[in-house]
């Protein structure tokens, strides 16, 4: 005997609206895009440099460097010749106020330290931690950081 079939009925379903408020919140994220280089030492900004040490003349055709964040990169001359590399922010910063007219450039955009101006500033001088360190047999100019701390004289840069 054949089997009886069913057939789907649908009921019409009705919502009653109720008195209770709800929210939903949706995050979305957001990327952008910009053309402009940041020029910029805070936040994950690593400026890309020249990079050599004690050459006759400015070069372009010299090395490169990627800079950490909070470097700029430097551009000076001292007893060794041009230089040019990758310098804390505020280590490039005293060099410069210490040039007296001398080559000495800090700058944070890409390639920048292709070129000197020269500077003047404050009084030429060593520290008096200097001498000791120099006594110590301590090669204070080799150090870019202490050459422009206490030995700015002894070393050249001003």
């Amino acid at each position: 005997t054949p089997q009886p079939t069913t057939q789907p009925t649908t009921q019409p379903t009705t919502i009653q609206p109720t008195t209770s408020l709800a929210s939903a919140t949706t995050t979305h994220n957001i990327i952008t895009t910009t053309t402009q280089k940041p020029t910029t030492t805070k936040g994950p900004y690593r400026p890309m440099c020249y990079s050599y040490t004690g050459l006759p003349k400015i070069s372009t055709s010299a090395g490169k460097a990627r800079c950490n964040v909070g470097e700029v990169c430097s551009l000076f001359k001292d007893n060794a010749g041009y230089s040019a590399q990758c310098l804390q922010k505020d280590t490039c910063d005293k060099g410069k106020s210490l040039a007296q007219g001398k080559c000495w450039e800090c700058c944070n955009s890409y390639l920048c330290n292709d070129r000197c101006s020269a500077s003047t500033s404050a009084m030429c001088s060593d520290k008096s931690g200097c001498k000791t360190m120099i006594d110590a047999g301590y090669d204070v100019c080799a150090d870019k950081k202490m050459s422009v701390d206490l030995c700015s004289k002894t070393c050249g840069i001003c």
